[in-house]
């Protein structure tokens, strides 16, 4: 009995001895084991947005291409893919192996950086162009040479961002006009190359507004420099492409539409820049930069 109860005595103590031990572990273990659970448990950072294939290049209904201050005779959809800019924490990106003109055109036009920063992820993709709305719009759809759905593509030796105001500017005539929404830039600027209006180097001819309008059923009547004349064809539901030369526009040569006139003023498409499309302009201050123009309708 004695042995019996001394045995009682001895596993009671180990077990009072087993219970402090879990005890005292579980005491240290117990803040890891929050820890732990707290980073399994805690919202984890989501991925970067991806952006959709969306102000691309539409030719006839089917065509397809992938995701702009224009040279020489050259110089948006009306919203057009902008593409996700690098979080580069503030700093300029390193732009040194971009092509020369895309680096410029990041210099100078901040709403055109997305799309030279996308250069090596876009270039090459293809992008499906659905203009229809722009078409059947009652206003005259603001189209970005360099929108991704096209400013990819090549064109007068350069790329179509960059050189593409003129293919640009006919496109958002020939949509307004005719409400065709085949006639994307890229379209037209395929027609510009196959009928040689693209200046290897530098942009359109003028011949690519004066002739190559009929191609999409418009009637293009060149004008005098003259504001009476211009104000009376935009009252008349035409609309007038310009040439320019350097001033506030371009530095070389550019094409802008003029889509009406107000208060004294033209309100503007330039293919190139939301700034000054956004303005409306005086005759006085487009007269001395303007080299041609045409009333289309």
């Amino acid at each position: 009995m004695q042995d019996t109860a001394s045995s009682r005595r001895r596993r009671s103590r180990r077990a009072r001895r087993r219970r402090r031990r879990l005890l005292r572990l579980s005491v240290l273990l117990l803040p890891a084991a929050v820890l732990c659970l707290f980073f399994l448990t805690r919202p984890g950072k989501s991925a970067p947005e991806a952006v959709a294939p969306s102000g691309a290049f539409t030719s006839p209904a089917s065509q397809t291409a992938p995701d702009s201050s224009a040279p020489s005779a050259e110089a948006s959809p009306q919203s057009p893919e902008r593409g996700l800019q690098p979080d580069t924490g503030g700093a300029s990106p390193d732009l040194s192996n971009y092509p020369e003109a895309l680096q410029a055109l990041w210099a100078k036009n901040e709403d055109a950086r997305p799309f030279v920063e996308g250069y090596f992820e876009n270039k090459g993709r293809t992008f499906t162009i659905d203009l229809s709305q722009e078409a059947a719009s009652d206003g005259v759809p603001l189209l970005m040479q360099w929108d991704r759905r096209w400013g990819y593509e090549p064109y007068a030796g350069g790329l179509l961002g960059c050189t593409g105001c003129g293919p640009t500017c006919l496109s958002m005539a020939a949509l307004y006009l005719t409400g065709n929404p085949d006639y994307s830039p890229k379209y037209v600027a395929q027609y510009a190359a196959e009928q040689g209006y693209a200046v290897e180097g530098s942009g359109s001819a003028w011949a690519l507004i004066s002739e190559g309008a009929a191609h999409f059923g418009l009637e293009a009547r060149e004008l005098p420099l003259d504001e009476r004349r211009m104000r009376s064809a935009l009252e008349q539901g035409q609309l007038v492409i310009c040439v320019l030369g350097p001033g506030d526009f371009t530095d070389n040569g550019h094409f802008i539409v003029l889509t009406g006139y107000e208060d004294g003023a033209f309100t503007v498409n330039d293919p190139n820049s939301y700034v000054n499309s956004s303005k409306t302009w005086t005759y006085d201050q487009l007269a001395d930069q303007i080299k041609n123009l045409w009333a289309l309708r």
